[in-house]
């Protein structure tokens, strides 16, 4: 009778160690599903103390066992995640250093693209104004080539970006909404295709001209040429296809429709594309980084050879630097939440130095402030001269803010 009651003993030790053994060391009691107590030993010869063993009930249906394990309480009976604590934080207390979740990316969103590598790799930040740290929110990597054996590859949005073409000059645009997909074109290897579409963290495409029903039908019809281009904050998608260079057609698609016959062209004209000359020529190179309202949007203006933060106004056609122009070029300017403070980034015009961010006001009327922060963003520069780089290219590695929010 003694030793099945030590073997019974022992057996119920051994299964509340394999259920502990689930989860990982830093499980708390709590997270265990019970009261913890000191481990039990068996040993014959020790000296019984005088206190009532417990009592081992026999196991039913309701009981963990055999049928937590076929997957009836796969948890072990672990509390909802959303009612755990961190253990160095009080109930009650909110935990302040809590990473967002994807999608509810906070504060100076910034991004950084790189090419020195040979790999383009495009690294979504965000930095808290308040204390100056920052988190990774997203990363996408693309083809530089086509990988060997492949009968199709991806490309980075680098060739339709530059000054005189993109949609927003900080390329916020290349992003939607919550920084998980990232536009792309993919180039067919047989017969040079291209599709719009984006990808996500993964590398996997999402062909929205296949899912419009766009690209060829047959083997006889004519090559597309169809190049993703952006989103646009109302969440649609723009491409534009050049299948017919002289008959380039901007097309939109809202996001939550992309289906055959939902996608529709639109006005080179249109406030989102900015691609008409004759509508927008008095911008020459400047584009929008972020509208302020319907009549004026920040952007960056070229004063004698160097980039300075700017607001323009479309009914009076006018473009106010706000930034001090000097030792320093300055750009990608993003509106603050409070409607009024305007972050940019900004280095010196020749040297090595890479650039800071800074805060000042939309009047102009500020001296700007730079922001203390860990993040450190990475800008090239032309090698004749040393000019600074503002667009994303091969070679080169690029610094932007997307958004403050």
């Amino acid at each position: 009778m003694k030793k099945r009651f030590f073997a019974t003993v022992l057996a119920l030790a051994l299964s509340v160690a394999t259920m502990v053994g689930c989860g990982s060391s830093t499980d708390s009691a709590a997270d265990m599903g019970g009261d913890t107590g000191p481990a039990a030993y068996v040993d014959e010869t020790a000296e019984v103390v005088d206190e009532a063993p417990a009592e081992i009930a026999e196991p039913d249906n309701t009981s963990q066992g055999l049928a937590d394990v076929a997957g009836e309480n796969d948890d072990f009976g672990r509390p909802p995640e959303e009612d755990l604590i961190p253990w160095d934080v009080e109930e009650g207390e909110e935990d302040v250093n809590e990473t967002p979740e994807v999608g509810d990316a906070e504060g100076i969103i910034v991004l950084q693209a790189d090419w020195r590598t040979g790999v383009p790799i495009f690294t979504v930040n965000a930095i808290n104004p308040d204390t100056g740290e920052y988190y990774n929110v997203s990363s996408f990597t693309f083809d530089i080539a086509a990988p060997i054996n492949a009968d199709n590859y991806t490309i980075a949005p680098f060739a339709s970006f530059f000054p005189t073409e993109y949609l927003d000059a900080n390329y916020a645009s290349l992003f939607n909404s919550d920084y998980t997909c990232m536009v792309a074109t993919k180039t067919f290897l047989g017969n040079e295709e291209q599709h719009a579409g984006w990808v996500d963290q993964s590398g996997n495409f999402f062909d929205v001209t296949e899912a419009l029903g766009e690209g060829r039908q047959s083997d006889f019809d004519e090559i597309k040429k169809i190049t993703a281009l952006g989103f646009t904050p109302d969440n649609n998608f723009v491409y534009i296809d050049e299948t017919h260079p002289d008959e380039s057609e901007y097309r939109f698609v809202p996001l939550d429709n992309i289906v055959p016959g939902a996608s529709y062209q639109v006005d080179a004209a249109d406030r989102r594309i900015i691609m008409d000359r004759q509508s927008w020529g008095w911008l020459k190179n400047a584009r929008p980084t972020n509208w302020v309202n319907e009549d004026q949007f920040l952007t960056v203006s070229h004063s004698d050879g160097e980039m300075v933060c700017a607001l323009a106004t479309v009914s009076s056609q006018s473009i106010v630097e706000i930034v001090p122009t000097g030792s320093l070029s300055s750009w990608s300017p993003v509106l603050g939440p409070d409607g009024s403070s305007v972050v940019f980034m900004a280095a010196p015009t020749r040297g090595t130095d890479n650039p800071s961010i800074y805060l000042t006001d939309i009047s102009g009327s500020s001296t700007p402030t730079k922001l203390e922060t860990s993040y450190l963003p990475i800008n090239s520069r032309v090698t004749d001269g040393g000019s600074l780089r503002e667009v994303i290219s091969i070679a080169y590695c690029y610094s932007s803010i997307l958004e403050w929010r």
